[in-house]
């Protein structure tokens, strides 16, 4: 009996790893699809551009003078809606489709902001600037966004198998209770992350684009 909940907790250790690898890859995708719509759009109107940057949290570098608190919620703000975003989906029954279009959505803005950089600084000051101001806080987030996405696809399954198929599990109304203490602490280090990039914003900005 000890062999076999060690095997079981590894197997579940195995594919929960396995799944967060694959909402990863998903991610991925939606920042090549903002990379190529950002293209799409290049020569026409910005403003869906712009708009949808707002809306899902793009990491966009401009010359514009921005305080440091403006840095810190354009990146904290954005993450922490879609972090709740990913909390309504996991209490819903048929919220699966919903996280994994916010994930998707987040990829998006990611590549939207990344085309943005290279279309302004060029190659050389682009890399610089990615390096330093998008692609750190883009990677730390999207694991967060990553984890709060596999609770949400696995809570929203069991919630959809009790409410059409009437397999009552009772974990379902604990497991709820521990993705809101989850999302606790995934919006704490979502702030921690956001501090990370104002902090690098703080010290490379000026140097960054001044050598432009």
């Amino acid at each position: 009996m000890k062999i076999y909940r060690t095997l079981s907790c590894r197997t579940s250790e195995e594919r929960a790893q396995s799944g967060v690898q694959m909402l990863l890859l998903w991610l991925l995708g939606g920042v090549f699809a903002g990379t190529f719509l950002h293209m799409q759009w290049q020569s026409g109107d910005s403003v869906t551009d712009n708009c949808f940057l707002r809306l899902f949290g793009g990491l966009a570098v401009t010359e514009e003078s921005r305080t440091l608190w403006d840095v810190f919620c354009g990146a904290a703000l954005p993450v922490l809606l879609l972090l709740g975003g990913m909390l309504y989906a996991g209490c819903s029954a048929v919220g699966q489709p919903l996280a994994a279009a916010i994930l998707f959505l987040r990829g998006i803005a990611v590549g939207l902001s990344g085309a943005a950089c290279f279309a302004a600084y060029g190659l050389r000051h682009g890399l610089m600037l990615a390096g330093t101001m998008i692609l750190p806080e883009a990677f730390l987030s999207g694991i967060l966004l990553a984890y709060a996405a596999k609770d949400a696809l696995k809570l929203s399954a069991r919630s959809f198998g009790y409410l059409f198929h009437g397999n009552a599990e009772p974990e379902i109304c604990t497991e709820r209770k521990n993705i809101h203490l989850k999302w606790l602490g995934l919006a704490a280090l979502t702030l921690a992350v956001a501090a990370l990039h104002t902090a690098l914003v703080w010290g490379f900005t000026t140097k960054l684009l001044g050598g432009g």
